[in-house]
């Protein structure tokens, strides 16, 4: 599409600032030129495992390009950054999103960084100041997706003040004696070739990245500034692409042709642009509109037109491809797409045209679609319309970001990284050379979460899956999810809840309908800035549904249905992981959960599902009438997961929550279905003690002085426990067991052990929401809950335990909690209540032997420094008339 030409710049620098030569082809609109200054060796500066295993990868791979696979929320990019700061080499950091590069490259590196770090952002040309004044006179042009820079920015009298040239500024003051004009400045720099930029980094949005070099590629004086900063982009030796799995979700254009109901036809209405024709400044735009009218008119476009209203018209159509790909016989380069944009921008501040925005805005996408090589005719029904589209992919967008990857890749000593914690199957070596060898795939240190961030993540998927259509349809089901959503709020508090859903239309229904129930809150929804890439200070998502993407949105960028549905649910797995992992604590010590509401635990298995060479398969229902199964393919899986917590309903997985985190509020919850634990024990108090070491809490709550044990296979008085003996048990030396009986048939504490962590879990949950104090001890067979009490016949206690344990096995009707037999997986103490010859009692080993670790602030430990234990007293006549 593009002639090659040979550069006449000159090796000093961009001396074309002074002599504007003619305009190159962007494969030569600017060059490489390494201007960096040598590394500084030495070792990191921090303990943290994340800087430390930035710093290695920094030294394992100086150069070449990487895709680096890391888990969501593992401070990877702003580490590498660090890294680079600290060893004295700049950086460009590209991102789809400002959000990302203002969260990555600002407050996350400061406040790690040693110093305040020296980075510029290269701003859109909408900042600049002259367009801001110009937007504020015609607000009109603020809907433009771009603005051309009006005019020479080194003459400019803003150039000292706007954000547009702030990085040019610093390059030209930064590296220039003080004496001289701002021009004598500038040749400064570019005569002395290699310079010192005294610059950390450079941050831009893939956006921008590509209109600088569209605009780099224009023969007009002031696109000399696109140049210059290409140059400096390009002298950097780390080139960082950020969420990089963006590259996937191709950029596409659509174009409304028309617009089929029951009754007739709506063709767009092309005499709008008639009056063009006569007026010379905007017959190049009416020349463009006539170039696209003709390519609709081409017999193959019609044809491919019929046949995908024909596929809409079906009833099973989200089962077809409804895009028909065609050769572009009318297409042109894109160096029209520069001057029209200068037109389209004089035309809406032109008093003399009429024409609305919604016939301007459209120009451009009809620019996008005559510069492509394929276009496509797509149909897709909506409601009781047909909408017909001439759509093509924004190759454009593809072509520009290729060649500048391209460009940097010819150096050997460039080291371009691709990081993301949702790689996918997209090809990165059509971005590079043909070095597809030298591609290497990397993660960032074990598992790509040198912080284990998973480990404290839980999933609770549901039973059902919503839907957009028919009887599981999310509107058909909103007051059971905005009655849910409400029970976490109440439960985690406003502030520590994040509520993700669909679309914004269905956030703004549900932010009115939780405002009427007196519990506003901001729903976010999928594919927002606010959920990728960025920090989030709430612990707790509340999700409905996974991000949805039209049935056919992938047509257009695929050649055949199954390709399409693959490509479709390969994204929607992608915005679903990164949304779901705002709530992930970044330091791997908070545990986060995701309720899920519609969400089953198959989708929630391929939605974390990552490492190299991931792929989408999509197999035949297994039954009829039932779905197509979708399943997530990773040749190498390399990189951690959070842990899917497989509930049956939803008391379980609110029973289960509060076990993985507790509630934030002092109070009872009501948990549906499940009786209050008063109803079970009876009244019921507790008194809380603090102890301040392991041997402290086993002496005043489960051996006691006129306990018993046994060690060394002799049975002992609770009066001769000594530190020795304790010692050798912390040190799994020798075990020590807790008898459960007093020689008076008493005992002291209740401990329910469970082979299951699910069963545990309830267990604990229940209790918790019950504000019923109870500690939880791993083990390596298993998980244990004990509960300390005033002392009580073993009788009473032991009907306590049958009461507890029925409450699961009939209310929560889990068969799968077996308490006798072969299969038993469950077991409770005290299980008799009277010492015989034959039985002295149940043996217990005691906490915090070998391999055995406590629950506190949702982390197992084997020590602590202080611990608030609950020891519960009850009411001797309401406890015996429960049992």
């Amino acid at each position: 599409m593009l002639e090659k030409q040979k550069s006449n710049r000159v090796e000093s620098g961009i001396s074309y600032l002074y002599n504007p030569p003619e305009p190159l082809p962007l494969e030569v609109a600017y060059e490489i030129k390494p201007k960096q200054l040598p590394i500084k060796t030495s070792p990191p500066k921090t303990g943290d495992i994340r800087t430390i295993t930035a710093y290695e990868i920094y030294w394992n791979h100086p150069n070449g390009p990487l895709i680096l696979h890391k888990t969501t929320r593992c401070g990877c990019t702003t580490s590498l950054l660090l890294t680079l700061i600290e060893l004295g080499e700049t950086f460009v950091l590209i991102a789809p999103t400002t959000n990302i590069l203002t969260q990555t490259a600002g407050a996350d590196l400061a406040e790690f960084c040693s110093r305040k770090p020296n980075i510029i952002h290269v701003e859109p040309n909408r900042k600049c100041i002259i367009n801001q004044e110009r937007i504020a006179k015609y607000p009109a042009l603020k809907k433009l997706p771009f603005l051309r820079l009006p005019k020479n920015c080194l003459e400019c009298e803003y150039h000292a003040e706007c954000p547009v040239t702030t990085l040019i500024r610093h390059d030209v003051l930064g590296n220039t004696s003080s004496g001289g004009t701002y021009l004598e400045k500038v040749k400064e720099v570019y005569l002395k070739g290699v310079r010192d930029q005294k610059l950390d980094g450079i941050t831009l949005t893939t956006q921008k990245l590509v209109a600088v070099l569209l605009s780099s590629f224009t023969n007009d004086y002031q696109y000399r500034l696109p140049r210059w900063i290409l140059d400096l982009i390009s002298s950097s030796k780390n080139i960082i692409i950020d969420e990089s799995h963006m590259l996937q979700d191709k950029p596409q254009v659509d174009f409304r042709i028309a617009t089929i109901d029951e009754k007739k036809v709506s063709d767009f209405d092309f005499g709008v642009y008639d009056a063009l024709k006569n007026m010379k400044k905007y017959k190049f735009i009416w020349e463009i509109v006539e170039h696209f009218k003709s390519l609709l008119e081409q017999n193959d476009l019609i044809e491919a037109k019929n046949k995908a209203i024909e596929k809409a018209s079906k009833d099973n159509y989200f089962e077809e491809h409804l895009s028909h790909p065609i050769p572009n016989r009318h297409q042109v380069t894109p160096r029209y797409i520069v001057k029209a944009f200068q037109k389209i921008e004089e035309m809406v501040i032109d008093p003399e045209i009429d024409l609305q925005m919604e016939y301007i805005l459209p120009l451009y996408d009809i620019l996008k679609i005559i510069t492509s090589e394929t276009i496509s005719v797509n149909a897709q029904p909506i409601g009781q319309w047909i909408l017909v589209n001439v759509s093509s992919v924004d190759t454009l967008f593809d072509e520009l970001l290729a060649i500048f990857i391209k460009n940097i890749h010819k150096s050997e000593k460039k080291r371009i990284i691709f990081t993301s914690a949702t790689q996918g199957s997209y090809d990165f070596s059509k971005l590079l050379l043909d070095h597809k060898d030298n591609l290497k795939k990397i993660t960032f240190g074990e598992g790509g979460d040198p912080k284990k961030t998973n480990e404290k993540m839980f999933i609770f998927p549901d039973k059902k899956k919503y839907s957009t259509r028919g009887p599981y349809a999310i509107e058909k089901h909103m007051d059971e999810i905005t009655s849910e959503i409400i029970q976490y709020l109440e439960l985690y508090g406003d502030g520590n809840c994040l509520i993700i859903v669909n679309n914004a239309g269905q956030a703004k229904e549900i932010e009115k309908v939780l405002e009427k129930a007196n519990h506003p809150h901001k729903v976010e929804y999928y594919g927002s800035s606010e959920l990728m890439g960025v920090s989030c200070y709430a612990r707790v998502a509340i999700v409905v549904g996974l991000a949805h993407k039209p049935a056919n949105a992938y047509d257009t960028v695929t050649d055949s249905h199954e390709e399409s549905q693959k490509l479709r649910y390969e994204v929607t797995c992608n915005d679903t992981w990164q949304a779901w992992s705002r709530v992930k604590d970044p330091e791997g010590k908070v545990s986060s959960l995701v309720i899920c509401l519609g969400v089953t635990s198959d989708d929630c298995e391929n939605v974390i599902k990552y490492g190299y060479n991931r792929s989408i398969e999509i197999e035949k229902p297994p039954k009829k009438g039932m779905k197509k199964v979708k399943k997530v393919n990773v040749e190498e899986e390399c990189i951690t997961k959070p842990n899917i917590i497989y509930v049956r309903k939803p008391v379980e997985k609110l029973l289960a929550a509060l076990h993985y985190k507790k509630p934030l509020y002092s109070f009872i919850p009501k948990v549906p279905g499940i009786r209050a634990i008063k109803d079970i024990t009876g009244t019921f108090h507790q008194n809380e003690y603090k102890e301040y070491s392991r041997s402290s809490l086993i002496r005043n709550h489960i051996i006691k002085n006129k306990s018993r044990f046994m060690f060394d296979e002799d049975e002992i008085s609770g009066t001769k426990l000594s530190d020795d003996i304790l010692q050798k048990h912390f040190e799994g030396e020798k075990l020590v067991e807790a008898i459960t009986l007093s020689n008076i048939n008493e005992v002291d504490w209740i401990c329910f052990e469970f082979a299951e962590e699910l069963h545990m879990s309830l267990m604990h949950g229940y209790f918790e929401a019950m504000q019923f104090p109870s500690l939880v001890e791993k083990t390596v067979s298993g998980y244990r809950i004990w509960i300390f009490i005033e002392s009580m016949k073993a009788t009473v206690v032991k009907n306590i335990c049958d009461a507890l344990m029925g409450l699961f096995k009939s209310e929560l009707k889990r068969k799968d909690i077996v308490v006798k037999g072969k299969n038993r997986n469950c077991t409770y103490f005290p299980s008799k209540t009277k010492i015989t010859s034959h039985y002295p009692g149940d043996l217990v080993i005691l906490p915090f032997g070998k391999d055995s670790k406590i629950l506190i602030d949702g982390e197992f430990v084997n020590d602590f420094e202080e611990l608030t234990i609950g020891v519960v007293s009850f009411e001797t006549s309401s406890t015996s008339s429960s049992g």
